[in-house]
């Protein structure tokens, strides 16, 4: 009789514990990290007058590969079929065949940029061995996406419409003719939306190779900026740059010719880094360009070490905290009639442009040059 009583005594002791543990709020699961959205971003070029918007386009695919951006189109504000037939070609040989792409209609075309070559004794440096441009020469013998391209804006609009609020990344890294025409254009039967009212709902910030920030005697940039010399992507259409940069309604941010001409990617990485892939069309463009470089420069027997231009403006747009730039203080870029532009320091203002430190220099690079020559993640 005593093992029942024992049972009972110890039922009382342990039923109120469970019941009280029953009505105790279960433990706080931690949440789930949630990764950041990949920026989409859109590359708007002139893929033409030099080789590093080729570059640039390779660098992005590489980013892309490592997850760290999604394309959703590129656009291109210079005519003729080589730039286009090239960007298609180099889509496709980073496992991207489907990326749509846009073409500039009544813009700049391949003639007016030989021409503004000539008037301003630039023609030596046209990537254009024997009159055939660097696009030309690789899109003869790379095959293209057999997505065909269609005009930039409706593309733009489309690309836009579809998107979450606030996802989009701009990359210009030519003339502003797209994006002048996409804040000019009406609402459609793709968005309720004008073009200004669409940028303003769908795109995070703007990143524009553009301008010259350089203090006098400073190359490293600063916010004693004020005119600049006439800059290359600003002077060949100076009314799209000039409407673009004052009606754009979000962030921009402008990495300047001071910043790409700081930075160079040396010939020798480019060169070991290109040699496992023959059939890459950038490296068939790099090969077909540096050459010609070398013979312009005067010194044919010295590398040829080529500026980062656009590559600096690709980086800032899908890496802007990795710390390679800093960021002057918000104010206001204005263009003038000669393609120089001015910033004006303004609390309210919504454009800024990079100044890099000394001591990210090797650091930026050594990332350029791992990401133009990475392999494709995906070659067909």
């Amino acid at each position: 009789m005593a093992r029942p009583s024992i049972c009972r005594f110890f039922q009382c002791l342990l039923l109120p514990a469970l019941l009280l543990s029953a009505l105790q709020p279960a433990a706080a699961t931690p949440p789930a990290t949630v990764a950041p959205a990949l920026p989409t971003i859109i590359f708007d070029t002139d893929m033409y007058g030099d080789i590093d918007d080729a570059l640039a386009l390779a660098a992005l695919h590489a980013l892309a590969d490592r997850k760290e951006a999604h394309i959703a189109a590129v656009t291109l504000s210079t005519g003729g079929w080589g730039p286009a037939a090239f960007v298609r070609a180099v889509n496709r040989y980073y496992g991207r065949a489907d990326i749509p792409v846009g073409v500039v209609q009544g813009g700049v075309s391949e003639q007016a940029t030989v021409a503004a070559f000539v008037a301003r004794g630039w023609l030596p440096w046209l990537p254009s061995p024997g009159g055939v441009n660097y696009t030309e020469h690789a899109a003869k013998v790379a095959p293209a996406s057999r997505v065909r391209p269609q005009y930039a804006v409706p593309l733009l609009r489309r690309i836009l419409a579809e998107a979450p609020d606030n996802s989009v990344v701009v990359v210009l890294v030519g003339f502003g003719t797209n994006l002048a025409q996409l804040l000019e254009s009406r609402a459609d039967d793709i968005s309720p939306l004008d073009g200004e009212a669409l940028v303003a709902a769908k795109v995070r910030r703007l990143v524009a190779m553009a301008g010259n920030f350089a203090a006098i005697g400073d190359e490293a940039g600063s916010e004693r900026a004020a005119a600049s010399q006439p800059e290359f992507n600003l002077l060949m259409d100076v009314p799209s740059a000039s409407k673009l940069f004052a009606q754009w309604p979000t962030p921009v941010v402008f990495s300047g010719y001071e910043i790409g001409s700081g930075v160079k990617l040396p010939q020798v990485v480019a060169e070991r880094g290109f040699a496992a892939q023959p059939d890459n069309p950038v490296a068939m463009a790099y090969a077909y360009a540096v050459p010609h470089y070398q013979r312009v420069s005067g010194h044919p027997e010295r590398p040829h070490d080529h500026a980062t231009f656009d590559i600096t403006a690709v980086l800032q747009a899908v890496r802007p905290d990795d710390g390679y730039f800093t960021l002057s203080s918000p104010g206001r870029v204005t263009v003038h009639a000669d393609g120089s532009s001015s910033f004006l320091p303004e609390a309210a203002g919504r454009h800024r442009f990079l100044i890099l430190p000394d001591d990210q220099k090797l650091r930026l690079q050594e990332a350029v040059g791992a990401l133009v020559t990475q392999p494709p993640a995906r070659h067909p």
